[in-house]
């Protein structure tokens, strides 16, 4: 599957965007539905646009955050 390909070619630079995007975020955002659905959002965004940067045709579809801890 070319899109798995390309997620895990660049797994490190697309950990360090949602890594970078979660802690420039209070934590409001971090614990509502509304702030956890706008994260998602932001950070389909910019991983499109950093594939795009790179020449790569993966359409992110979707962000899922299988656990976090705030603390």
């Amino acid at each position: 599957n070319k899109a798995l390909d390309t997620l895990t070619l660049h797994k490190d630079p697309i950990r360090d965007i949602i890594i970078m995007l979660l802690a420039s975020q209070d934590k409001e955002m971090l614990t509502s539905t509304e702030g956890i659905d706008a994260i998602r959002e932001e950070a389909k965004e910019e991983i499109s646009a950093f594939l795009e940067s790179e020449n790569e045709s993966a359409e992110i579809i979707d962000v899922l955050f299988m656990s976090f801890l705030v603390e």
